[in-house]
């Protein structure tokens, strides 16, 4: 049996994540696997497209990493963001990902750099959101699925924040 030929999907990018994020805090290590914690202490997301409107505050927010023994330089994400999108109306995002602790992330994270480029480093998520029953020009974003490439990056007082861009697939 020969399979079709498969058709590279287009991306779109729809979102920008600009998220404030703390140091990372180690919780737990054992034989198989480590646990990190990395508190989200604000930040934003924005819409790149103004026919899909989107413009959240993130309150707050936490991501759990954990990473296997055996791959000691992949991160597994766990984030879960608050958000305030005005209006009183309120909403979620979680996501998982994979973060590569080498390179030049490992130089954003060590302080020895401030700015790296996208390509530079592998940083990923796919975010699901929940919004409250009062938004409504932000519910596109439970009709899509969402894959974004992101980076780490320090300010110049040495604030360290993650921010994605985040497509869909075009239609």
């Amino acid at each position: 049996m020969s399979l079709p030929k498969a058709d590279v999907p287009a991306l779109k990018p729809v979102l920008f994540f600009d998220l404030d994020i703390a140091e990372a805090q180690p919780i737990f290590k054992n034989k198989a696997r480590a646990y990190t914690k990395v508190d989200v202490l604000g930040g934003t997301i924005k819409s790149l497209d103004p026919t899909l409107p989107f413009d959240a505050k993130v309150i707050s927010g936490f991501d759990n990493i954990s990473g296997y023994e055996t791959a000691p330089s992949v991160g597994n994400l766990d984030c879960t963001l608050y958000l305030d999108l005005g209006n009183n109306n309120k909403g979620i995002v979680q996501y998982l990902g994979v973060v590569r602790f080498e390179g030049e992330t490992n130089r954003v994270l060590g302080k020895e750099t401030t700015n790296i480029s996208f390509a530079d480093g592998y940083v990923t998520c796919q975010p699901r959101f929940e919004l409250d029953g009062n938004a409504s020009k932000e519910t596109w974003v439970h009709s899509h699925i969402f894959v974004g490439k992101g980076r780490f990056h320090r300010e110049a007082n040495g604030a360290l924040k993650v921010q994605y861009y985040v497509y869909t697939f075009k239609e």
